[in-house]
């Protein structure tokens, strides 16, 4: 979550004791992390508790606004000096000044949850002013005319639905006035949901963002409506970078305009593959956040996901598993005859997998659809799939002996291949959400039309 780094002053307590006020302070760091910090405690116990967890705190802070602190724990407790330092999951903050408590609102019972995204406003590419500058009779004349698109209404097969909010503001710059956008996502649930039940949804739908934004975003701005009150919200969430992206509309990956009406069904679908790509899309995007900071990680990670995925959408084996089992039977028989029981037990080991497919094919039936786009020919591109493959493999076990006719990826390579394995996992998400094949190749090989082209992927297929 991208917020400004402040600190509160204020009092807290627990509402089983309202009486027992502690003062403390509270402090929000960006990315969504909150503590507070207090020279007391809330029990009247001694410091040798056992249970650190705290459900709710209430409190006020600086210009009496009203805060509920959730899912807190104590992260120290130290006697002599008496100090407190708590972790707070989440943070919800009346921002009106001298407002009315609003400790009713009970976080397993949510509605309406409201958050932006950096790059939604490019990442919508809807038109918003129309500028004229002309001068009559010498005196400039400036006028912006713009027509305020309507909100839309998304329904989702989870009872859910999303609707994509336009607020506008007019700024006056250099004399001139400029009217500027802030696109908001409102989530709402037909049945009340908790904090979690809705973050996990957020970090979904944001990772969505992200994939087709073609940058890391993070959420920002993020507020439960209660009684047709903003109330706003904060907790760590994922995906999270501390640079804020800077988004071209030219590098998105796509855009609402070639999702189309079809924009709701991409929600949904990114949401069921989600569930079950999970690993292969968290592998993918801690890529994408650079959280390997070594090229050799990152391709090794690449690699795993795309394996990962095709294990996921392929049960097929080298054999069927009736016949497999008939053979591993036979073998381990022979195998009696004449080995020991460890070294039936090692034998044994070694098939237990001996029916699965190797990386290798694996690697060879993902990249099939879009081989045309990896390489100029079919034998260029087997020998793309033949370094992937070897890179990993000696990755992975770090043969000293290994073959000089191997193709291990050096130095600059690696950038190349994970580039190579970024892209196909792109197209191949690309397609589990919907996009047709020619729709796909489109997208890859329009670099003309701007609304349609990811130039980037282009770059990376075809370096």
């Amino acid at each position: 979550m991208r917020i400004t780094e402040q600190t509160k002053s204020g009092y807290f307590w627990l509402p089983s004791n309202p009486n027992n006020k502690v003062c403390g302070i509270l402090k929000f760091f960006d990315g969504g992390k909150i503590e507070l910090e207090m020279m007391d405690f809330f029990e009247n116990e001694t410091i040798f508790i056992t249970d650190f967890s705290l459900p709710k705190i209430i409190g006020i802070i600086e210009k009496d606004q009203w805060v509920i602190l959730e899912q807190c724990y104590y992260k120290v407790r130290k006697s002599g000096v008496i100090k407190s330092l708590i972790h707070v999951n989440y943070a919800l903050v009346d921002n009106n000044t001298f407002s009315m408590p609003f400790d009713d609102i009970n976080s397993d019972k949510i509605n309406v949850i409201r958050f932006a995204v950096d790059g939604l406003d490019e990442w919508f590419s809807e038109n918003i002013s129309d500028e004229r500058y002309s001068t009559w009779r010498s005196q400039p004349h400036h006028t912006v005319n713009y027509i305020p698109p309507n909100e839309v209404f998304y329904h989702l097969k989870n009872e859910m639905e999303i609707k994509i909010i336009f607020h506008f503001n007019m700024k006056i710059g250099d004399l001139k006035p400029k009217i500027t956008k802030q696109t908001y996502i409102e989530l709402i649930s037909q049945k009340t949901q908790s904090l979690n039940e809705f973050s996990a949804i957020i970090r979904k739908l944001t990772h969505f963002f992200c994939f087709a934004i073609n940058q890391i975003v993070s959420i920002k701005d993020v507020s439960i409506i209660h009684n047709s009150k903003l109330i706003s919200l904060y907790y760590q969430s994922n995906p999270y970078t501390r640079e804020i992206p800077d988004v071209e509309y030219r590098m998105l990956l796509f855009n609402d305009q070639l999702a189309n009406s079809f924009l709701g069904n991409y929600f949904d679908r990114w949401l069921e593959i989600y569930e079950k790509f999970e690993a292969s899309m968290d592998l993918y995007f801690g890529y994408k956040t650079g959280a390997h900071k070594y090229i050799e990680s990152n391709f090794l990670f690449l690699a795993q996901a795309l394996e990962v995925y095709h294990r996921k959408v392929s049960n097929e084996t080298l054999k069927e598993k009736n016949e497999f089992q008939e053979l591993k039977q036979r073998i381990v028989n022979l195998a009696w005859q004449i080995c020991s029981k460890e070294e039936i037990e090692w034998l044994s080991d070694k098939l237990r997998f001996g029916n699965e497919l190797s990386f290798r094919k694996r690697l060879k039936e993902i990249i099939q659809p879009f081989c045309k786009h990896i390489a100029n020919n079919s034998k260029k591109c087997k020998s793309i799939i033949n370094t992937i493959v070897d890179t990993r493999n000696y990755l992975t076990h770090y043969d000293n002996n290994k073959n000089s006719d191997s193709n291990i990826a050096q130095g600059n390579e690696f950038a190349f291949y994970c580039l190579k394995m970024e892209a196909l996992l792109q197209v191949t998400f690309l397609k589990e959400l919907g996009f047709s094949i020619e729709q796909i190749d489109n997208i890859v090989e329009n670099e003309a039309n701007q609304i349609n082209s990811i130039k980037t992927i282009k770059n990376k297929l075809k370096i």
